[in-house]
Order: structure tokens, then sequence, then C-alpha cells
């Protein structure tokens, strides 16, 4: 377990970094650029996530077969990831010349109602698609990391990568006001990024993995589980997607700029959970390859509950605080138009998070089928719904038709996993764990946001930052009261682990 600590911490300090550069940068490059070349710089992380679908499931299938691979220097996994190799660099070629072709397509029939001129919108799209196109082998590299257990050198690559790309990007919208040129400056980065990977992979993992060789034949191991995590990812993408491609196609290219911005706040939590989530991923796979089935179960609920009580703190402050926070942040004028959905887009992705290890436990138990049927059924309701909330709320009923979507998982999927894969009793899981984190987050957050309002006090920075102050103390101690024994003992282990980090980087 030492080393899943390790890497947990490894994820939380590199995605810690993220988030705080993100927090820096998001309002100088509103301030700078616009709120309509913000929305445009939006469309990166959109466009990557459509692309997805051409992953076919092979980040996902290298990560669980180079996990569960103990053969010496990784050798029933080479010839997966040599003609892995061949698959991504080939695709990212098509992505280019297929940005290329459409660009003007996407400006015509996606963006509408802006000020910015045609030209410089068609030019931006076809920037944001070579630097997608750039770094799409990325997936396949971090996959290796990931696989290999090498979240510390992942991290990283990471931070430096995010540093150079946010940190350089803001000097040039200070200097220029361009948003051409900053994106010209992404796609540099995008291109280092790639190149970086390749080269700490070489130093890092197998020789043998890079061999430029098609072998078909290795990929009958894993066809029908990369088959069915494609399936994932196209539902995903859809799923996770739909919110912003009909509030472009619907609404203004500003209501655009205010919806990411409240996304992009909101999603901040899964930075959390997915430090957790991608540690956890190679432990599980490796568990349940060596049939270490009360092993997987208990490291399953441990991470769950640990999960819950981390993510649920901030979750509580973006619900109950959003707008007292973007205030401060990014303005009165960009807050009045992005609180109300952040907040419900936080509830949303709190539950996402609580939910997610359940997910990702059944991806490693080879059970992906599940996710499948509960995806399908999501899309025939969703895809309807959030057309008509978004013409009856604007991007309000964008973010109400994403807390619903999740909603039903936990509803749905959760119960249907825990019978299927662990034999764990849901209700019992839902009042154990799930229920009293979010009565206490409510509590502490709602009560002191109404003590604010009650002694009309919401405006006074001092008085908020006292009470919420109060409230994440209180929050954390009976937070931590309430975890199990066990968890107590990791989370002991995990600050132990942190103090060696440190100790290490001081001495260093």
């Amino acid at each position: 377990m030492a080393s899943t600590h390790r890497n947990i911490i490894s994820n939380f300090i590199g995605n810690l970094w993220m988030a705080i550069l993100t927090a820096i940068i998001i309002p100088l490059q509103i301030n700078y650029l616009g709120i309509e070349a913000f929305a445009l710089v939006g469309l990166i992380g959109t466009l990557q996530l459509i692309f997805n679908i051409l992953d076919l499931g092979l980040s996902t299938s290298i990560i669980r077969v180079i996990a569960s691979d103990h053969s010496i220097d990784k050798q029933e996994s080479t010839g997966i990831v040599n003609t892995a190799m061949i698959f991504y660099w080939l695709m990212a070629f098509l992505i280019a010349i297929f940005i290329l072709i459409n660009s003007k397509y996407i400006a015509n029939n996606f963006l509408n109602q802006s000020s910015l001129p045609y030209e410089t919108i068609t030019k931006a799209i076809f920037i944001i698609g070579l630097s997608v196109a750039a770094r799409w082998p990325v997936a396949l590299y971090m996959g290796i990391l990931s696989g290999l257990k090498k979240q510390d050198t992942l991290n990283f690559i990471k931070v430096i990568c995010i540093s150079l790309r946010l940190g350089g990007g803001i000097i040039i919208a200070i200097l220029t006001r361009d948003i051409l040129v900053f994106l010209y400056w992404i796609l540099f980065c995008s291109i280092f990024e790639i190149a970086y990977y390749y080269y700490v992979c070489r130093l890092h993992t197998p020789k043998k993995y890079y061999q430029i060789r098609l072998e078909l034949a290795s990929l009958k191991k894993i066809w029908k589980f990369s088959l069915a995590m494609n399936i994932i990812a196209i539902l995903s993408m859809i799923l996770i997607n739909i919110d912003k491609i009909f509030v472009s196609k619907i609404m203004s290219l500003e209501d655009l700029g205010y919806y990411y911005l409240a996304y992009n706040v909101a999603v901040c939590l899964t930075l959390i959970q997915s430090s957790i989530n991608s540690a956890m991923f190679p432990t599980l796979s490796e568990e349940f390859s060596k049939n270490n089935r009360d092993n997987f179960k208990n490291k399953y609920i441990n991470i769950t509950q640990l999960t819950i009580y981390v993510v649920a703190l901030p979750a509580f402050i973006m619900i109950f605080y959003s707008y007292e926070g973007l205030v401060l942040w990014v303005g009165e004028e960009a807050a009045s138009g992005s609180s109300l959905v952040m907040a419900i887009l936080a509830i949303g992705f709190l539950i996402t998070a609580s939910i997610s290890n359940s997910y990702i436990a059944s991806i490693a138990a080879g059970k992906p089928l599940i996710a499948i049927k509960i995806n399908i059924i999501a899309i025939i309701f969703y895809i309807p719904l959030m057309y008509f909330l978004i013409i009856e709320y604007g991007i309000v009923g964008a973010s109400i038709c994403w807390l619903i979507l999740n909603v039903y998982y936990l509803f749905v999927q959760v119960p249907i996993n825990h019978k299927l894969v662990f034999n764990i009793k849901y209700f019992n899981w839902l009042l154990k764990y799930f229920i009293p984190y979010m009565l206490l987050g409510i509590i502490c957050f709602g009560g002191s946001k109404l003590i604010l309002n009650i002694t009309g006090l919401y405006t006074e920075i001092l008085p908020i930052f006292i009470l919420l102050l109060i409230s994440a103390i209180t929050y954390s101690i009976i937070g931590y009261i309430l975890l199990s024994k066990s968890i107590k003992k990791d989370i002991e282990e995990f600050l132990r682990q942190i103090r060696i980090l440190l100790l290490q980087y001081y001495r260093n």
C-alpha cells in the first residue's frame, strides 16, 4: 500500500498545482483576452474529449495490461504497446487533417453571436485543432507510466508542462491581448509536451516498448475490453460534452464563456477525485488479477469513504459560497453570470466523485458492460432533457441537467456495481458513507451561510472568512471522526509518506 500512498500523494500535489495555476490564470485570461476569447480557449478541452472516441479504449487497456503484467521486463505487454504507438501517431495525423478541412464548418455551425471577426474564429479553431492533434499520443505515454505505477514521474511532467503552458500563456496574453498569438503558444506547448513525454518514457520504461512493430495478434487479448472501453468513451463523450455543444449552438458566445467559467471551477473537484482514482486503478487491477477478492473489496470501501470525505469539503464551499468566491476572483459581472451555474455543477461533481470508485473498480474487475448499459439508458433521456432545459432556462438549465444525470448514476450505477462486483448492500453503503457527509456539509456550510444572511453580513469579507473557516474546521474534525479505523490508519501512513517526501526534497 506504500506505493499507492506515494502515488496518491504525487497525484494530489500535481493536481493541486494545476488547480492553483488555473485559479490564478483564468481571471487574467478573461480580463486580457475577453470572455468570448476565453470560450474559444475552452474549446480545446471540449475537442479533446470529443476526439477521445478515437482512443478505442486503448489507453485504459494499456494501464490494465501493464499493471497486470508480472512477466520479466514486461514482455507480455510489449506487443500491445508497440501496436498502440503506431495507432496513436497515425490518429494524431488524421485529427490534424480533419481540423484543417473542417475549421470553417465548425466556425459557421457551432459558434453564434460573436463580436470576434469570423477570420479570427476560423484561424483559432484551426490552431486549437493542431494543438489537440499534437497532444493526442500523450494518453498513450500517460497510460504506460500509470500502468508501471510511476505517478511521481507522470505528475512531474504534468507540473512542468502545465506551468509552461499557463505561465507563459498569461505573459503572452498580457503583452499582446491577441487570442491567436495566445493559441500559437498553446500549440508550441503541446508539441513540447509530447516530446517531453516521449523522452521521459524512453528513460523509465522497457526499451522493447519502442519498437516500430505492428502485432495485431497481440490485440486479440484485449480487443473485447478495449472495444467496451471505447464504447464507454463514446457514450461519456456525448454525456460530458452535449451541454457545451448545445450551449454553443443555442446561446451566445458570451453565455458559453460564463458556462465555461462555472464549469472550469466546478470541475476542479475532479482533480481531487482523479488523484485517488488514477492511483487506485492499477492497484485494484493488480489485486483482481491475483484473485485477492477481499483486499479488492476492502480497498474499494476504504477509498470511497476517503474520497467522499475529502471532496465534500471544497464542494460545499462552492455550493454555498459560489457568488462570494467568484466576486473576489473574477469580478461581480462574471460572478453574476456564473455563480448559480457553478453551485449546481458542484453538487453534480460531488456526486461524481462519490461514485467514481465504483466505476473504477468495475473496470478493474473487467466488467465494462455494466457502464455501457447504464450510459446507453442515460443518453436516451439526457440529450432531449438537456436541449429542453437549455431552451427554457439557458445555462442554468444545462447545469440542472448535469445534476440530474449524476443523481441517476448514484441510484442506478452504484447499486448495480455493488451487487455484481462486490456483493455489498447498497443502502448500507448509502447510510454509512454517503449520507452522513452530505448532511454534515449542509449543516456546517449551509448553516454558516444562513447565519450570514440572517445577520446581514453576507457582503462583509471578514465575517464570511471567519464563518467559512469555522465551517471547514468543524467539517474536517467531525468528518474525520466518522472515518473507519482502517482509513485513519491509512491517513496516518499517508501523512508519514508526505513527511518523507518533504524531507527527501529538503535534503536534495
